[in-house]
């Protein structure tokens, strides 16, 4: 395929490599090609962690990216281990009130709602709520939307 090509090419940098993978998968999932999505989006993870380590940004990025595609698909049990691990190495490396913390949070949320477990959704909805409207504002788009789900606007 031409992705093995690309990564063949002398000179390509291995993130080069990682992102376009999984870039590439969530393109398939755009497809709605969800199987071949989620294979390529492990791939591009493990390739990631292995070759960038686990807490590099794009390996974040792409663990949060197969966790989306697998929690859209309804594979929920896998995709909660995925959002929560990246939720608390973003925390660790990005902090609490980074955007990429708050949307691993936010997915985290959704997932644990979609599992029933109310409780801990509306804490984590309450946490991404308030970060929001700390950093992007009250009007902005995300911050309405982090409102909405709780009913509190």
């Amino acid at each position: 395929t031409s992705l093995q090509l690309y990564a063949e090419v002398e000179g390509v940098e291995e993130i080069e490599v990682c992102t376009a993978m999984y870039e590439l998968s969530w393109s398939l999932y755009r497809q709605r090609s969800y199987e071949e999505s989620a294979s390529l989006g492990r791939q591009a993870l493990e390739r990631s962690e292995r070759s960038l380590g686990p807490l590099h940004q794009a390996t974040l990025n792409a663990q949060y990216s197969l966790a989306s595609n697998l929690m859209n698909v309804g594979r929920v049990s896998e995709s909660e281990e995925l959002f929560r691990r990246t939720y608390l190495q973003q925390s660790k490396i990005l902090g609490c009130k980074d955007m990429n913390t708050v949307n691993a949070a936010n997915g985290l949320a959704i997932v644990v709602q979609k599992l029933g477990r109310m409780k801990e959704a509306i804490g984590l909805y309450e946490e991404v709520f308030h970060v929001r409207a700390d950093v992007l504002g009250p009007t902005h788009s995300g911050t309405k939307n982090s409102c909405v789900v709780l009913g509190t606007c």
